[in-house]
Formats: C-alpha cells, sequence, structure tokens
C-alpha cells in the first residue's frame, strides 16, 4: 500500500509479480480525514476480497481494480 501514484503504473509495476498492490489517490496535501476515509475504502474493499496479483486504486468511496489478462 502507497501514497506513490507511480506504482499505479502496471507496465512498469506488473500486478501479477506481486501480493497485490494499493494506491491511495489522495489530494495533494491530504489530511489526517481524507487518510482515513482511504483506509475505510480499502478495509471495506478487503472484506472477502483477494488482491493477489491485482492493482487497486483506491479514491475516496470508490475502488479502481486493475486485473491484467
Amino acid at each position: 500500500m502507497t501514497l506513490d501514484l507511480d506504482f499505479g503504473n502496471p507496465v512498469r509495476f506488473r500486478p501479477r509479480d506481486y501480493r497485490g498492490i494499493v494506491v491511495l489517490r489522495l489530494p495533494a496535501q491530504p489530511s489526517a480525514a481524507a487518510l482515513i476515509e482511504g483506509m475505510k475504502t480499502l478495509v471495506a474493499g478487503l472484506k472477502g476480497t483477494d488482491i493477489d496479483g491485482k492493482l487497486w486504486i483506491v479514491q475516496r468511496g470508490a475502488i479502481r481494480e486493475y486485473s491484467p489478462p
């Protein structure tokens, strides 16, 4: 899990080579509340879901998933 958006590049960091990559996409100067909200979204998404080999971009209230073909 990272705030570094570079890890959201599936060509450079192939998700299938990892146990899962989670990128928290927050405002440039995130507040503690924004970080907590992102974490809550992540925890809700992890319930019953395996992220092995996937890339998740977590935003406020939403998760975008990239699964390589």
